[in-house]
């Protein structure tokens, strides 16, 4: 027994007894069909199926995105300090540091539970590599608890930068 074939619009509009394409025989022809041979109402990108289309996003000129943002941030660091950051030592103790506590050192100072995400030098080192190394100024943070404190401590959302 022979399966029946289907337009694809008809799996999104109709059904077989209402595809225009089905009644005209026009499924299971050999040659393509073009966009004027298609019974379904055309619009130009979308070769007959009517799917809805996103509107696009407006964004306020000079207004870059995230990824745009992050980019220029990590070109303005200190390439020493960006390799001990990208290092597989790091990449390991991080893991590591992770594991052993995996909660919020902040979160739990106020009596919530989130998870950690981020490994925080507890005294910012500023490319010591000795203070970078050293476990014990590390503390566990989840991402808002880090960017509070980065801010805070870098001079970030208008706060002045502290100086260690």
């Amino acid at each position: 027994m022979r399966k029946r074939l289907q337009c694809v619009a008809t799996l999104l509009c109709s059904t077989p007894a209402t595809d225009p394409c089905y009644k005209q025989g026009m499924i299971g022809r050999r040659a393509p069909m073009s966009a004027t041979d298609h019974l379904h109402p055309v619009s130009s990108d979308l070769r007959g199926h009517p799917m809805p289309v996103r509107p696009p996003i407006h964004r306020p000129a000079g207004r870059r995105d995230k990824r745009e943002a992050d980019r220029d941030y990590a070109r303005r660091r200190d390439p020493a300090i960006r390799a001990l950051y990208a290092s597989a030592r790091w990449q390991r103790a991080r893991r590591h540091f992770l594991a052993q506590h995996p909660l919020c050192a902040e979160c739990e100072r106020q009596g919530r539970v989130s998870a950690a995400n981020t490994v925080d030098h507890i005294i910012p080192h500023r490319g010591d590599t000795e203070r970078f190394w050293d476990p014990d100024g590390w503390q566990a943070l989840c991402a808002s608890c880090h960017s509070r404190k980065t801010a805070a401590e870098d001079g970030g959302f208008g706060n002045a930068r502290r100086r260690s």
